[in-house]
């Protein structure tokens, strides 16, 4: 999450202030207090400072990680 997509929500809110945003995807950022990850990156520090600058909410309730790959484990 970058100033840059933080600006672009501000903008959008300026113009429509009543309208819900919804940011989707698989973002693969670490942050400790998400999921036990071990440890938290520096997109991790990023993301987590979006959602909190624009009181965000986390929907999914467990790591959503599939294996791909022969020997790979799902995250529990």
């Amino acid at each position: 999450m970058t100033a840059s997509k933080s600006f672009k929500v501000e903008h959008i809110l300026s113009l429509y202030p009543i309208a819900e945003i919804s940011l989707l995807g698989g973002f693969n950022v670490h942050q400790q207090l998400w999921f036990s990850s071990p440890f938290t990156d520096h997109h991790g520090k990023l993301a987590f400072n979006f959602a909190i600058l624009h009181d965000l909410d986390q929907l999914v309730q467990q790591p959503t990680r599939i294996p791909d790959r022969l020997g790979d484990n799902p995250n529990s």
